[in-house]
Order: C-alpha cells, then sequence, then structure tokens
C-alpha cells in the first residue's frame, strides 16, 4: 500500500490551493492551512495536523500527559448532530456504526458526550449557518470540560477545510465526506494532542469502487422498516448553481454485487422499504451494469418498496418509463 503524506500546520491559516487531482477537477481552491512535510503516522489519504493543539489546551496529568491524551481513556459516549440530506443521514448511521466497532457508545444527550460530530451540508447557506451557530452553542460544554473532543465533517468540512479551526478554535476535528473510514485514526492523533484535517482527496479514485468499508457493508440499520442504501457518490455535472461536484468530487459508483450484498443483509434485519442513494442516483455505472439493470436486480429481492433520490433529468434512461 502506498502511504499517503501527513502534513502539519502551525495555528495561523492562509488562503492557498490544497493538493488537487482529476476527482475534483473544475473545483476552485478552497482555504487550506499552511503546511509542511511530516512523516505519516498511519497508512491512507493526506492529513494535515495542527501541531499546536496540545500547547493550547496547556492541561497535563500526573504522567506529564496532554488532556488529549487523558481523554483517551475518558471518551466512551459519542453524539452526532446531523445537517443536511439523506445521504449525511446515511453518512451519520455509518459513522455511528464505525464508532460502535471502535468501542463507543452512541448518546443522544449531548452532555453526556465525549466526542461530538457535526455532520454538515453545505448545499444551502442556511444549513452552514446554522453549523457554526451550533459550534457556539458548545462553547461553554468546551469550558467545562476542556478534555472534550468536537469534530466537524462533511461538506461544510470539505469545503471550508482548515479555515474551520480558525474561525472556532473549540474544534479538534475537521474531515470531509470521503473520510470517515479513517476516524478511528483520526480520533488517536487527536488524543496525542493534535488539531486534526482531512480533507484531501488522495489519489485519483477510479469510477468503479467499494466506498463503503466491508466491515461496515452490514451494519447499516433498519429504522421502522426503513434503511438506505449509497450507490454511488459525487456529481460530474459541475451546474453553475451547485456546490456538490466541489465537496462531494467526481462520480464513484459501487459495484451491484456489494450492494446487492447489503440490500439483503437490512432485509434480513426487517427492512419492507430500502432508498437508494446518490448526488446522481440514476447517472449509476459499474461493471456493465446501469441503474435500470440494479433497480430490476433489487426488484427481485423480498422488499415491499423501492425509492431513489436524487436523480438528474439528462440523465433518465427510456428503459425506467
Amino acid at each position: 500500500m502506498t502511504h499517503s503524506r501527513l502534513s502539519v500546520c502551525d495555528s495561523t491559516f492562509s488562503s492557498g490551493p490544497c493538493q488537487r487531482n482529476e476527482r475534483h477537477r473544475g473545483a476552485d481552491p478552497h482555504v487550506c492551512p499552511r503546511i509542511r512535510a511530516f512523516p505519516p503516522p498511519f497508512p491512507g489519504r493526506v492529513v494535515q495536523v495542527c501541531s499546536s493543539h496540545s500547547e493550547r489546551r496547556g492541561r497535563y496529568d500526573a504522567d506529564g500527559h496532554s488532556a488529549s491524551y487523558a481523554s483517551e481513556r475518558t471518551i466512551v459516549k459519542a453524539y452526532i448532530r446531523t445537517f443536511g440530506c439523506q445521504m449525511n443521514e446515511h453518512d451519520s448511521q455509518r459513522i455511528a456504526a464505525l464508532l460502535e466497532a471502535s468501542g463507543y457508545a452512541m448518546t443522544e444527550a449531548i452532555e453526556e458526550a465525549s466526542l461530538i460530530l457535526l455532520n454538515t451540508c453545505s448545499v444551502r447557506h442556511n444549513p452552514e449557518n446554522k453549523v457554526f451557530s451550533f459550534l457556539g452553542m458548545l462553547a461553554p460544554l468546551k469550558r467545562e470540560r476542556p478534555e472534550l473532543v468536537i469534530g466537524v465533517g462533511g461538506c461544510v468540512a470539505q469545503q471550508l477545510g482548515g479555515a474551520i479551526l480558525a474561525r472556532n478554535r473549540d474544534v479538534d476535528l475537521v474531515f470531509g465526506p470521503d473520510q470517515y473510514a479513517n476516524l478511528p485514526e483520526m480520533l488517536d492523533l487527536v488524543r496525542r494532542g493534535e488539531r486534526v484535517v482531512m480533507t484531501d482527496w488522495g489519489p485519483k479514485q477510479p469510477p468503479v469502487q467499494d466506498f463503503i468499508p466491508d466491515a461496515l457493508i452490514e451494519a447499516g440499520p433498519v429504522v421502522n422498516g426503513k434503511a438506505y442504501i449509497a450507490i454511488m457518490t459525487g456529481c460530474n455535472n459541475f451546474c453553475s448553481f451547485c456546490i456538490v461536484p466541489y465537496v462531494r468530487g467526481r462520480e464513484i459508483s459501487r459495484p451491484p454485487e456489494s450492494i446487492l450484498r447489503e440490500a439483503r443483509a437490512l432485509i434480513d434485519k426487517g427492512a419492507r422499504e430500502i432508498w437508494l442513494l446518490g448526488q446522481n442516483v440514476n447517472s449509476y455505472r459499474a461493471e456493465g451494469w446501469r441503474f435500470y439493470e440494479l433497480l430490476e436486480a433489487m426488484a427481485r429481492l423480498p422488499v415491499a418498496r423501492l425509492r431513489f433520490t436524487s436523480p438528474h433529468p439528462k440523465d433518465w434512461d427510456n428503459a425506467l418509463s
């Protein structure tokens, strides 16, 4: 496996382009920290880490470890607040499953949480305002419990990157929608006293890949008989009014067998209604399959109702009519 480079920034942020590639060709540079090279602590995508985090905390336990290190023993409950669309709801469910697999207990009581994650949306300006308003509401909790870890993920995180750390000093972790599978490693870095920004796309991504971690394919929840399956992500259209390609990247479709495997697992858990999700869901193309062929295969499963969102008119296939 090729190791990505870890970048370390100081506490001053400036505007400038991050590393870019074909995955998000055409996107304008977003605000990111000034960086310098640093050896990678784990394999994966490019990570930007601010070394001033433990200095800002300024608290150490009896063994000389920072308060962030001590939080490794106290982070037991996690709270996730989701802003935006069904895809974000699905991503939050996956994040929760990943955290539970890592030993966290999810809670709906924010005051009980030692880890608070915001999964954000930037399709409209109002959700972005809600995110920073919510972060402001967390300030008293952070003052009361400095070891509390606050992370911002999703599309606002991808759009603004390290500028979020400059705007709100209570935030410890910023990660894009492609990065949630790396959360355990990112949280390890936070416990070691770092502020983490992980929004780089990394190497050019193939148009067909299973972007759902294998361990989580059968871990999706069923709520009141309803379940979500992400069949593709990203968009290639670059409409003048839409930010999606800039924060979700180019289109990537999952292999059909992976999708069907997940659907069978959800049906076994009691799913009666399944939503197929994608930023441009009917542009699905994988291993010779088109969207209508995937729908036909899904329709042969013992599920009462299939829904999908969001389609694009230009990709509508007459075979669906």
